[in-house]
């Protein structure tokens, strides 16, 4: 419940996030709907206001999960980084259900809920529907975007050969990258590309897993996973 400083009178409200999107471009404008309809139940309403439309959602309780990895800088437990990576399993199946691919899956578009444990997916702004205009499903794409360390070896193929397409795999293999990163508190390979050569970073990408000593990867199932998630995905969508 909150005061009205006018009135007095003690009133119902909540507190909601708002997101301002600058429609700049056609693509831009694409990137918003497509954006706007992956929300799904999550966006409680859109308005715009001049050339921005404004989306307003619930603030969900927690922080990226990167700066709680902060704090844990040789990685989470295994039983919790379990935790954490099949909720975001779970709304990525929700996701692809309803016909879209993330694009941008990464500990900072995941919200974690120390207290809980809880989980959420965020930032839909990179994706991308599935579905053509016709309601056929196409499920390809073949836009240069993500950021540089979750971007599978086809997203930057797509770069380089404009006939190149790539499919929710891609999203799958981010999934691969976000547990890495949880288990050891830093991804298998550099955050980004700094010396603007794409095509040596990507290269690095498709190079044998390399894991860390400590007993976070103890587990050979884990690597066995990670091993799989991160070259035999990747190769199958060639």
């Amino acid at each position: 419940m909150c005061k009205d400083n006018l009135t007095g009178q003690t009133v119902g409200c909540c507190i909601v996030a708002v997101k301002q999107v600058v429609r700049n471009s056609p693509s831009r404008i694409e990137r918003l709907d497509a954006e706007k309809a992956a929300l799904g139940r999550i966006l409680q309403r859109s308005f715009d206001v001049d050339d921005s439309t404004y989306l307003v959602m619930f603030v969900l309780p927690g922080e990226p999960v990167y700066k709680s990895l902060w704090r844990h800088q040789r990685g989470f437990p295994e039983a919790f980084a379990k935790q954490c990576a099949a909720q975001v399993v779970v709304a990525l199946l929700d996701l692809h259900g309803r016909g879209f691919m993330h694009r941008d899956v990464k500990t900072g578009n995941v919200l974690l809920d120390p207290a809980t444990g809880r989980c959420h997916l965020i930032d839909f702004g990179f994706a991308k529907s599935l579905v053509r205009d016709d309601g056929t499903l196409d499920g390809r794409a073949m836009s240069f975007v993500g950021t540089h360390y979750a971007m599978a070896p086809e997203v930057y193929r797509c770069s380089q050969q404009h006939d190149n397409y790539y499919t929710v795999a891609v999203d799958w293999w981010a999934l691969g990258v976000f547990v890495f990163e949880l288990l050891h508190g830093s991804p298998p390979w550099p955050y980004k590309c700094e010396d603007g050569d794409l095509v040596r970073y990507a290269a690095t990408l498709e190079q044998p897993l390399e894991f860390p000593s400590h007993s976070h990867f103890a587990n050979p199932h884990v690597r066995d996973l990670l091993s799989y998630e991160l070259s035999s995905i990747e190769s199958s969508n060639s």
